[in-house]
């Protein structure tokens, strides 16, 4: 097997790095890693909702290449880890409402730079709009609600009403 692209296997560890950044990682092979600054900022529900994030990666396409993290840079892969992090803490009894928390801490950290709070912005907004669509008609225009549809359309899931 290629290093680069290794198949997951079902089988995941994950361990906590010794950091301070508040990020964590998937990588190839069914490794995750959270840092101490995350579990620092982020309460039990929200530390639940970081791990499945990441394991959403691993169950995307059953691969990544190299390394996928909470603040990635292609964000139609971002969504879907978010989307198949939401059910899996669903199935635990855990609401999705812990996936959009945790991620809004990750956006307010210190170190996270402008251009990864916009993109964690955008997730936001759609998992808001996905899992409390009442509550996204409230705070955003129809442009907000329209964007956010589209966006869950391209990715061939479903809105709830």
């Amino acid at each position: 097997m290629s290093a680069v692209a290794r198949r997951f296997d079902g089988t995941v560890t994950i361990d906590v790095l010794d950091s301070g950044s508040v990020v964590a990682y998937a990588f190839a092979g069914g490794k995750v890693y959270l840092t101490r600054g995350l579990l620092e900022i982020l309460t039990n529900h929200e530390v639940a909702a970081a791990g499945p994030h990441e394991i959403g990666h691993l169950l995307g396409d059953g691969h990544i290449r190299g390394v996928a993290s909470l603040a990635g840079q292609w964000q139609d892969r971002e969504i879907y880890a978010d989307m198949l992090g939401c059910r899996l803490l669903e199935s635990q009894g855990i609401p999705a409402q812990a996936m959009i928390s945790m991620l809004g801490k990750v956006r307010s950290a210190q170190r996270t730079g402008d251009g990864c709070r916009s993109r964690l912005g955008n997730r936001i907004e759609l998992l808001t709009s996905v899992y409390y669509p009442k509550s996204i008609r409230k705070s955003a225009g129809k442009s907000g609600r329209k964007s956010a549809r589209d966006a869950a359309r391209r990715l061939g899931w479903g809105l709830h009403r």
